[in-house]
């Protein structure tokens, strides 16, 4: 399995847990992950999984996170800060340098319990980004919103185009 380039892991719904060591660390090859759509109990992301995006493997390699129809997930991990190698991510956020210089377009979608985006300076670090777009997430995009003052706006103001 260290060859593996490419892993999906979606519409698992009665998936609620990962082992709780470092499941995915020895994927050494791995450029793309997606994930999401499991058990409708699951707020937070999975011990293991966490765990997986600090080991030295993972995070020099991946370069593609995708985390999707995740309805109860209430916050993202600050270990996707690990993940150095990171280029393209939908609808998570990371704020190591690379993702920091290449990072232009972020889609945050489908996850109906999530209020809240990273700190104003893990924000505010993605200085090439330029379009934020969240959609079906109802609880965040009103805590974005400019004309309602929203708590999440000020972290958000200086996007050039954010919907």
């Amino acid at each position: 399995m260290r060859s593996l380039v490419e892993l999906r892991i979606s519409m698992c719904r009665s998936l609620s847990d990962f082992p709780e060591e470092d499941c995915m660390g020895s994927l050494t090859q791995l450029r793309e992950l997606d994930i999401g759509a499991f058990s409708e109990e699951l707020e937070d992301f999975p011990a293991g999984l966490v765990n997986s995006f600090q080991h030295p493997n993972l995070s020099g390699s991946l370069e593609s996170l995708s985390i999707r129809g995740w309805d109860k997930l209430k916050s993202i991990p600050h270990q996707l800060q690990h993940l150095t190698a990171l280029k393209n991510c939908i609808y998570g956020i990371s704020t190591e340098r690379n993702l920091r210089k290449l990072c232009r377009f972020l889609d945050i979608w489908s996850c109906k319990n999530l209020k809240h985006l990273p700190s104003s300076i893990a924000i505010q670090r993605l200085s090439k980004l330029e379009t934020l777009e969240i959609s079906g997430c109802p609880l965040l995009e009103e805590n974005c919103r400019k004309e309602k003052n929203g708590c999440e706006w000020p972290k958000i103001s200086h996007i050039q185009q954010s919907h």
